[in-house]
């Protein structure tokens, strides 16, 4: 056979070219690895049940033939470069005489041109040679849509006169029979004919494969991996000719490969090793129990406070071999639940993944790279006892989509929530949470527009058979009903729930289930105050309790940092041990902090004489027990999510601290006011809805009055009453059209009836942006690096903002370093009345921009001198937009 040696795939970084037949072998061979070692089983069905028992070799055929395209001349010649090296690969090439000269003016020349430019269009247009317009049914286009969209975007025709000009320039040059030459090899590599290769698939496959193809293609690009390919060359010349035994004597190499990338999912080696890992010495409880025995489709867990959630979904998830992604509304509560992980899994050998965007200044990644990196191109030993123990990172899921693609990943609901916006690699995305078990926590957090989002991603998990698992304290019905009803594809209205249960979703079929629990009753204790006086309140209660209970654990919760940071610092001017928790803090001074109330308050804490004061940012998956809480009237959901932290655990010492009480106290800060703004950051009507349950109750007794609690509190359009209810509904409603209007439509590309139009509207220029899976109201966020000198502020960079521009993405060390220093603010948004608004924001700050640094600091704005504008007690104290 022709091999057509003389063209290349891979130059840069290389001594020589690669040959094309070559890396498109390579592919062919780490598919395979991935289709026996990284998919799941469930996969690996849906792959046989469309593609029959020839399902492997046909995968690997069509993601070998992904590069076909690179046989062009414009990518093969490029004409405009007269370096040396590109004079001896053109004269390579038109000394083979397979090709003929096709003039300065042909299209195929022309790089102004998509059409001739995009090697990948190529690619599809010569495995099958249709013109595909937006109204052609995607499955009878799958295999030019799975090749075109390999480079992250899919694409129809845009003018098919240009098209037919281009293929016959092709045809003339030799350049189709070229083509045509490397496809033979690659169906000889695979033991197929065309004909085995299936003239229609269905839409989901299609999505599954294109983002399968992505992978494979990123991990045999890799410079390891070939150079693996050019030492087989040296030693075998004449093995392009022989396609199969290629992918033979590349096997074992790409297994390895796949292990020391993206990595392979190493389960516990039995279920009671798993038990053992995950719940210690204790036996499973109920929900626990109900865990072990769950098996497809959605399990959604909604249980009290401290009832084993966590521990419930490692136990369901131990029941199948297959990767896991832990998602949680925000970093802390993401880092908070990796600890975790880390530790159940800690007799296994995994790759993880943190994935958040200050993930990198966390413990986890101060593990050494190099240990087992597979930048560094070392492979994992065979000898078992060599491998690493635990979680541990790998250079290729550190960063961006990839991240979830690691056997364990841990991070924020955004990294999920971005595969159902559009933008490129869409498709890699999807398969990645395909391809896992998926665990939401605290899904109540999610607002209408998060939830929407979510909404539109179920059904693709459902046509995928992932496996799903929510846990919650608390669900408003209407959110119950939402989620259920796009898991289960069913439009009945669902029985109103019972708390707790577990709601088991599966082929369309939802069961809920009781679950025992204990029950926790708190006496409420709401206190009334003006807006203006609530921290003189924060300020008096802690007097108060202090006074009675010296050694006492005495938390505050606060709805807006400002408050928080006032009230901690009054508090500490009277001699008080005051930890605080919020958003405007160096990622270094959340993560001492963080620890420090772990340390302290965690299962294994003796901290006495303690208070903590925080926003949100303690109120989910923080696993600290205080004695007395008080905090502001929020909204239901929010306000039992609180009450979890308060008498969490069983605790001997607690009646040292807090003699002769016998039932916990539920303080409810609270103040009446016309001003809807004054509630924020939530909605006014949902917080006098809260209160007035309150007010007409001595006790909140969990789970008895859970739902009704949760429920009552919650606008809707059958019990919206008030002004201020018609305004929230105003706002959800506008959410939702915001939702409604961003997402991407999944759905319409699953159906029989599915376009080239509905997939070509899933991509765009560029990749979806995980800061739009959130709607931020009150201006923009913006991200600094404080500066210092004086080591005042935790974290700070102590460099120049020009040491800072120097940096580039090879000195990660360094970059994580100035991670630490990293802040949110909030930016002010410019109006008719504040034109300059943001700009004067950033002067005040005398920050200078980073956006010409070539690492992910262009970002970035630092700020010199940060010292007065930040407290290394509270945080950062100004200047402020919002409170």
């Amino acid at each position: 056979m022709n091999t057509r040696s003389e063209l290349w795939a891979k130059q840069d970084g290389f001594d020589k070219t690669y040959p094309l037949l070559a890396h498109l072998l390579d592919t062919v061979t780490i598919t395979g690895a991935l289709y026996d070692h990284w998919l799941r089983e469930g996969l690996r069905d849906l792959f046989r049940e469309s593609l029959g028992d020839n399902a492997k070799s046909i995968v690997q055929c069509i993601a070998g033939l992904h590069d076909v395209g690179k046989a062009s001349p414009l990518f093969q010649l490029r004409p405009s470069d007269k370096a040396q090296r590109w004079e001896k690969i053109r004269k390579t090439i038109e000394e083979s005489g397979n090709y003929q000269d096709l003039g300065n003016t042909s299209i195929a020349l022309n790089r102004s041109k998509d059409e001739a430019r995009r090697h990948e269009r190529l690619s599809a247009y010569a495995s099958q040679p249709v013109l595909p317009s937006s109204r052609k049914p995607a499955s009878q286009v799958w295999v030019h849509l799975v090749l075109g969209g390999h480079h992250g975007k899919f694409s129809a025709i845009t003018k098919a006169s240009d098209t037919k000009d281009l293929l016959e320039d092709l045809d003339y040059g030799g350049w189709t029979s070229a083509q045509h030459d490397l496809t033979d090899g690659v169906l000889t590599a695979c033991r197929l004919n065309r004909e085995d290769i299936p003239q229609k698939l269905d839409p989901t496959i299609t999505l599954l494969l294109s983002g399968l193809i992505v992978l494979a293609d990123r991990i045999a690009s890799g410079e390891p991996f070939v150079d693996g390919g050019f030492t087989l060359l040296e030693e075998f010349p004449d093995i392009l000719e022989h396609p199969h035994r290629w992918v033979t004597e590349r096997e074992k190499e790409a297994e390895s490969r796949v292990r020391t990338t993206v990595g392979i999912y190493s389960p516990w080696e039995t279920e009671d090793a798993a038990k053992q890992a995950i719940l210690g010495d204790y036996d499973p409880r109920p929900i626990q129990r109900e865990a072990l025995d769950a098996g497809d489709g959605l399990w959604s867990l909604m249980a009290t406070t401290g009832s084993g959630k966590t521990e419930a979904a490692l136990l369901r998830h131990s029941t199948r071999p297959e990767r896991l992604i832990f998602l949680l509304p925000t970093q802390a509560t993401s880092n908070a639940i990796m600890r975790r992980v880390q530790h159940a899994y800690r007799n296994t050998s995994n790759v993880a993944a943190l994935a958040h965007g200050l993930a990198s200044v966390e413990d986890f990644y101060q593990q050494p790279l190099s240990l087992y990196d597979d930048e560094a191109g070392q492979n994992p030993s065979e000898n078992q006892t060599d491998k690493p123990s635990g979680l541990y990172p790998s250079s290729f899921v550190r960063a961006g989509a990839a991240r979830l693609f690691a056997p364990v990943c841990v991070g924020t609901i955004d990294q999920a929530l971005a595969s159902a916006l559009p933008g490129k690699w869409i498709h890699f995305r999807l398969l990645a949470l395909a391809n896992a078990h998926m665990v939401i926590d605290e899904v109540h957090t999610l607002d209408v527009y998060q939830t929407k989002l979510l909404e539109e991603l179920l059904p693709w998990l459902v046509k995928t058979r992932t496996r799903v698992t929510f846990l919650t304290a608390t669900m408003p019905s209407e959110q119950r009903q939402q989620l259920i009803s796009a898991y289960s594809q069913a439009e009945e209205k669902l029985d109103s729930p019972i708390f707790p249960s577990i709601d088991v979703v599966t082929e369309g079929h939802t069961d809920s289930i009781p679950v025992d629990s204990l029950t926790a009753s708190m006496t409420i204790d709401l206190r009334q105050t003006e807006y203006d006086s609530l921290v003189d309140a924060h300020v008096d209660w802690h007097t108060q309790v202090r006074r009675q209970f010296p050694t006492a654990r005495l938390g505050i919760i606060c709805n807006t940092v400002a408050r928080a940071q006032e009230t901690a610092q009054r508090i500490a001017e009277n001699g008080e041990t005051v930890l605080i928790l919020h958003s405007r803090m160096t990622a270094e001074h959340r993560r001492q902090n963080a620890q420090q109330l772990l340390d302290l308050l965690g299962p294994n804490g003796t901290g006495t004489n303690i208070t903590v004061v925080g926003t949100q940012a303690i109120e989910a998956s923080l696993d600290i027990d205080l004695d007395f809480l008080n905090t502001e009237i929020c909204p239901a959901p929010s306000l039992v999510q609180r009450a979890g932290r308060q008498w969490r655990r069983t605790d001997p010492q607690r009646k040292d601290r807090c003699p002769g009480e016998h039932q916990k106290t539920l303080t409810v800060t609270w103040f009446n006011s016309d001003q809807s703004w004054q509630y924020r950051p939530y909605l006014a009507a949902e917080l006098k809805r809260t209160y007035e349950w309150l007010a007409s109750h001595s006790q909140l007794i969990i789970p008895d009055n859970a739902q009704e609690f949760i429920d009552s509190a919650h606008v809707n359009f059958e019990n919206a009453l008030t002004e201020l209810d018609m305004e929230a509904l105003t706002e959800e409603t506008l959410k939702l059209m915001r939702a409604e209007s961003n997402r991407a439509r999944i759905t319409d590309a699953l159906t029989d009836r599915a376009s080239v139009g509905n997939f070509t509207a899933l991509t765009t220029n560029n990749p979806a942006d995980e800061s739009t899976t959130r709607l931020i109201d009150e201006g923009s966020n913006g991200r600094f690096i404080l500066g210092s000198l004086e080591s005042t502020i935790p974290g700070a960079w102590h460099g120049t903002a020009e040491e800072l521009l120097t940096l580039s993405s090879r000195d990660k060390a360094t970059i994580r370093e100035v991670l630490r220093a990293s802040i949110p603010l909030s930016l002010p948004r410019n109006s008719q009345r504040k034109p300059r608004a943001k700009e004067e924001f950033i002067e005040r700050l005398k920050a200078i921009s980073l956006s010409e640094s070539r690492s992910l600091l262009s970002g970035y704005y630092f700020v010199p001198d940060a010292d007065q504008f930040y407290d290394s007690s509270i945080g950062f104290t100004g200047p402020l937009q919002n409170s």
